[in-house]
């Protein structure tokens, strides 16, 4: 990752939104609107949004920021968001699309340079080893990246330098069935799983927190953005949610962030670092302020491998990532996963075999390796048929 380039003090950044009717694009917008109302004018030109779905909101948006480049995947096809991206100049793309969707634009960001604002954790656990080693730098959106990013603000970028980091820790809410057995949850029902105890967020990625297969993303995420191995980085179950994250220096010292369950801190400071030096970027995001009592009792248990099996997968692909050059078994485990969670949500897979789906998937294709865009996709179209084939069974049960 390359130092990233700074914006004309006299000139607004220019934004593409990829996800922008989804929960992250929208609360980007917020930001905006936030971030321009400050002080010295408008920070941010939107030029540029893409969805999936929702044209109504998108339309929306588009009057109100005045965009004209838009994509509608479900109106102008699946490439749309990427020939957006390829023909509209921009500064700083937020990549908030769920899913494998979202890897070809962001891709494309990268190739012409733009920042990336990276909320789309599936691209970089299915093609980390190809977003990391472009000229774009990369900003992290996620709450636990961003606050080991700020943890880390006052060492030079690339974010991956060495500067004695000895190990990071994630935190993790345990979501809705934190206090429940793998046994207990595995018939749990989807109303039951999208009720997170903490975060409003989609419904998919409110159900990779239920699995703890979100945080799995995060520590295949923490490896590509901070070139960390699998030994490097630990999970700890935090309910309140308040430290996002920790980190440990060489010399024993921990630095942790604290700040409200609310992504528009984590937005707000990924938007704002393209800016010049001497313009701040802790400008008031629209962020909930947190109460100094919020903070007062604060709880911290170890995540444990057995009881959450999606933290070991995770161990799988990151110790994979360094010894087999081109590993692609991140590829597998998140189109393993889409597939899962979305058999579970159509009510025909148990919630309890999601994790078990992508660990035989995994098993089956443990040697994937790609080395390009291609490659990768093929791999993903490989991983999803396999697990689709599998995901009527319901053999190998709670574990």
């Amino acid at each position: 990752m390359g130092a990233p380039s700074t914006v004309p003090a006299d000139g607004p950044t220019r934004l593409i939104v990829l996800g922008s009717t989804g929960s992250i694009g929208v609360q980007t917008l917020e930001v905006v609107r936030a971030l321009n109302a400050t002080r010295g004018g408008p920070r941010f030109e939107v030029v540029g949004l893409a969805a999936k779905s929702n044209g109504d909101l998108l339309r929306q948006q588009a009057q109100e920021f005045g965009v004209t480049a838009v994509a509608l995947a479900e109106r102008d096809g699946p490439d749309a968001a990427l020939r957006m991206v390829e023909q509209t100049g921009c500064t700083l793309v937020v990549s908030a699309m769920v899913g494998a969707a979202g890897l070809a634009p962001t891709l494309a960001a990268m190739r012409r340079g733009a920042h990336i604002a990276i909320a789309n954790k599936e691209a970089l656990v299915a093609a980390g080893h190809l977003l990391t080693g472009g000229p774009s730098h990369l900003l992290p959106i996620d709450s636990e990246h961003s606050a080991i990013w700020q943890c880390l603000q006052a060492v030079p970028l690339p974010l991956s330098a060495p500067v004695g980091l000895a190990r990071v820790v994630l935190t993790a809410s345990g979501g809705p069935f934190r206090t429940q057995s793998a046994a207990d949850a595995f018939n749990s029902t989807p109303e039951q799983a999208l009720k997170h105890p903490r975060w409003k967020m989609g419904p998919k990625i409110t159900i990779d927190s239920a699995t703890m297969v979100n945080k799995a993303f995060e520590m295949i995420e923490a490896r590509w953005l901070f070139n960390l191995r699998s030994d490097q980085i630990e999970v700890a179950v935090h309910p309140q949610s308040v430290v996002h994250s920790l980190v440990e220096f060489d010399d024993g010292a921990f630095l942790a962030q604290l700040g409200s369950p609310d992504m528009k801190g984590p937005i707000g400071y990924a938007l704002q670092a393209v800016r010049s030096p001497g313009d701040s970027n802790r400008h008031p995001a629209g962020a909930r302020r947190l109460s100094f009592k919020e903070a007062m009792n604060l709880e911290f248990t170890p995540a444990c491998e057995q009881r959450w099996e999606a933290l070991a997968l995770a161990r799988r692909v990151i110790d994979g990532s360094f010894t087999t050059p081109g590993s692609a078994l991140g590829a597998v485990f998140n189109a393993a996963n889409e597939v899962a969670v979305e058999a579970f949500l159509a009510g025909s897979l148990p919630f309890g075999r999601i994790t078990g789906l992508c660990r035989e998937v995994m098993d089956a294709m443990t040697n994937a390796r790609a080395a390009t865009l291609d490659g990768v996709l093929a791999i993903d179209a490989q991983a999803r048929a396999l697990a689709c084939a599998r995901a009527g069974s319901h053999v190998g049960g709670a574990r």
